[in-house]
Order: C-alpha cells, then sequence, then structure tokens
C-alpha cells in the first residue's frame, strides 16, 4: 500500500496506544487505543454537531 501511495505510520513501542485522525477517519493500532479513539470521535463529533435535519 505504501507503494501506491498509502501513509503508514505506527507506534514506537509495541502494544502501546497509538490512534491517527485523518478528517473523519479515526484509527487505532490495537487495542490498548481503544480508549483514545473513542476519545477522539467524541472530540470530533462535539466539533460537528449534527443538526435535526442532517439526521434524518
Amino acid at each position: 500500500m505504501v507503494d501506491a501511495g498509502a501513509k503508514y505510520e505506527k507506534a514506537f513501542l509495541p502494544f502501546t496506544s497509538y490512534v491517527v485522525t485523518d478528517g473523519r477517519l479515526v484509527t487505532g493500532q490495537n487495542p490498548q487505543s481503544s480508549e483514545a479513539v473513542a476519545r477522539q470521535v467524541l472530540s470530533l463529533l462535539q466539533q460537528h454537531p449534527q443538526t435535526e435535519t442532517e439526521a434524518k
């Protein structure tokens, strides 16, 4: 994928929390990242609250 232009990132230490956000995409490297991913998603949702019209 890197050869096709993908950007690859990883934590310096294995099995540590590592989260990457690109626009509305949030991804975590491993299960240790789950809390940090959830916090980042909540942060993004709070920055861009959905109006009632958009929810339908």
